[in-house]
């Protein structure tokens, strides 16, 4: 996908993201219609907060 879009403007890149395998690429265009710092923040935060929730240790005693 990186490869493909490389470094086309993120309206050109919307394509390929929505023929991604995965599926949290998939949900990109269709939750940003513009890919600002703002929105790559709230996403960075979504994913982090996904991935804690995921992915837990447990506290050692």
């Amino acid at each position: 996908l990186n490869i493909d879009a490389g470094t086309l403007y993120y309206e050109q890149k919307k394509d390929f993201y929505l023929k991604s395998n995965s599926k949290l690429t998939k949900e990109i265009p269709n939750n940003y219609q513009t890919w600002t710092e703002e929105n790559i923040i709230n996403r960075q935060k979504k994913l982090a907060k996904a991935a804690k929730s995921i992915w837990t240790i447990q506290e050692l005693s």
